[in-house]
């Protein structure tokens, strides 16, 4: 890894510590959920451990970036899902990312990895192995959480 951009998952025993850090930095993603996620919710997830909270720090140990991840099944395949990304040149670290979120993936016994983001991460993604398959649309049909 390099001196200036050094990865870490967070051990929920931490995740007080690090969270008003983080928080700040997933913010923009839980917004762009569309009302299904809010900040405290993905808090939630990752104290129970439904998500992974991943860190990376820069040279002065100041947190630059912040993701989550999720291990779940589909029917045939068991997959890591990144949910939440947010920080400062996060697609210029992301062989960095990939490499560590790969490892942590095999281990926990999944078979591919999957990301629904924005159009952006075509091109960065396709540089580390991602196809983009497809978009995502939704339809709000009022009742939403976010009014």
């Amino acid at each position: 890894m390099s001196s200036d951009f050094n990865l870490t998952p967070v051990p929920i025993q931490y995740l007080d510590a690090t969270w008003n850090d983080v928080s700040p930095l997933l913010r923009k993603a839980a917004l762009r959920s569309d009302g299904r996620w809010s900040i405290e919710a993905i808090r939630d997830e990752v104290y129970k451990g439904l998500q992974q909270l991943w860190i990376a720090y820069n040279h002065e140990e100041r947190i630059v970036n912040a993701f989550t991840t999720s291990v779940g099944n589909y029917p045939n395949r068991k997959v890591l899902s990144y949910m939440f990304m947010g920080g400062e040149e996060l697609m210029e670290h992301l062989d960095i990312i990939d490499k560590a979120v790969c490892e942590f993936a095999k281990l926990s016994g999944c078979d591919a990895i999957e990301i629904i983001g924005r159009i952006g991460f075509k091109k960065p993604g396709a540089k580390v192995g991602f196809n983009h398959i497809g978009s995502w649309f939704t339809k709000d049909l009022g009742g939403s959480l976010n009014e």
